[in-house]
């Protein structure tokens, strides 16, 4: 929980220097993905802890937001809405009905209040930490403090193959690490548009081919991203109609 935590920390900064600040929202399609971590309660004074419980947290990628999963430890999943504010996840207008170490036998309803996640992202992992609000309509009273420490590597990210259409899936990628260009092999099982992208670890496009539609087959394409393109991961995305698959790049 500690490592994961301090990961999840802003990198350190110089004291006393003016340092320009690029204002940017983190893109939803990296961030989206299969988390797991830790949720920890504490007592009403914020000290000391009552409850650890493991906590799985599926992110996906909506058209200007995050929905997913929240699966606490011994608990019913729960629907989630999250906003994308500059290094933050945000959550919106999310219920959750839950039991703590002072309600064992009936679940609390709860609202999320004052509920944002700070987001790092750091070579090929994603951290998610922070401290999460949520307040009892029926108690008329806030829950004690949560604290929330979650990691999700490029290498482990899933899809969520239950949710989304298997139009079209990714084959193989190669050469991995590549020099100057990789090839693609994918395969479309029903007529959809297929379009790739490559974005760097900061969520910026470094490249794309458009969509356009494609017939029931067994494809290749071979892509070549700028000469200049610095040697770091990268993400190549397969985008379809009905989802996407997403797989780590190594550029030398």
């Amino acid at each position: 929980m500690q490592k994961i935590h301090n990961a999840a920390l802003p990198e350190q900064i110089p004291l006393n220097q003016f340092i320009p600040i690029r204002p940017k929202t983190p893109d939803s399609t990296v961030i989206a993905g299969d988390y797991e971590g830790y949720v920890i309660q504490y007592d009403w004074s914020g000290k000391y802890p009552v409850s650890t419980k493991k906590l799985h947290l599926f992110l996906e990628q909506g058209q200007t937001n995050l929905t997913g999963k929240w699966l606490e430890e011994g608990a019913d999943s729960v629907t989630v809405r999250i906003a994308l504010q500059n290094d933050s996840l945000v959550f919106n207008g999310t219920n959750y009905e839950r039991k703590d170490h002072y309600s064992l036998d009936r679940g609390i309803e709860y609202d999320f209040q004052n509920a944002a996640l700070n987001l790092v992202r750091k070579e090929d992992s994603v951290y998610l930490a922070g401290n999460i609000y949520m307040f009892s309509p029926d108690r008329k009273e806030p829950s004690k403090p949560l604290l929330v420490a979650l990691v999700r590597t490029v290498k482990d990210r899933k899809i969520d193959t239950a949710n989304l259409t298997t139009e079209a899936k990714l084959l193989s990628v190669y050469p991995n690490p590549f020099t100057s260009y990789v090839n693609v092999e994918f395969e479309v099982n029903e007529a959809t548009k297929v379009g790739i992208e490559l974005y760097d670890i900061e969520g910026k496009r470094v490249y794309t081919k458009p969509p356009q539609p494609l017939g029931k087959g067994t494809y290749k394409i071979r892509i070549e991203p700028s000469r200049h393109l610095a040697p770091q991961t990268y993400i190549l995305r397969l985008a379809f109609t009905g989802g996407q698959e997403a797989v780590k790049v190594i550029k030398k």
